[in-house]
């Protein structure tokens, strides 16, 4: 799937830009054309999409993230539909950013000590409460 522009839409959001994307899909900030709410749209690659096995684990993962309700956890909110294709609307984490750019830009010479290990404090409790 090549990345969605600015301004196209997907089900009833509309793409606000494109945040990072990874093996399962492409995530883009985006807001509901009607409430205005400001998310996180992961979309599922096509040919993942194809396989049956794939699409159930993406339907999982939105299943599992709606019921997760935790400060260092991304919540899902929905799955929506596409033109046969499925995203999972997500929170969308302030100035829609990956913490590989927010150090990138805010620590030139790496992230230092003290402050990665609050970070990595911070993802085991996510993951403490996921467990």
């Amino acid at each position: 799937m090549t990345t969605l522009e600015s301004g196209s839409t997907f089900g009833p959001y509309t793409i606000e830009g494109f945040i990072a994307g990874g093996g399962m899909g492409k995530v883009y900030a985006a807001a509901h054309s009607v409430y205005g709410h400001h998310v996180a749209l992961k979309i599922l690659h096509a040919k993942l999409h194809e396989d049956a096995s794939w699409r159930h684990r993406f339907n999982e993962e939105g299943l599992v993230g709606t019921r997760l309700k935790h400060p260092n956890v991304l919540s899902a909110r929905e799955l929506v539909e596409h033109e046969e294709r499925v995203g999972l609307v997500m929170d969308l984490v302030s100035g829609g950013q990956t913490l590989l750019k927010v150090v990138e830009r805010e620590f030139q010479n790496g992230l230092p000590t003290i402050q990665a290990l609050q970070v990595l404090m911070n993802v085991l409790a996510g993951v403490e409460y996921m467990h």
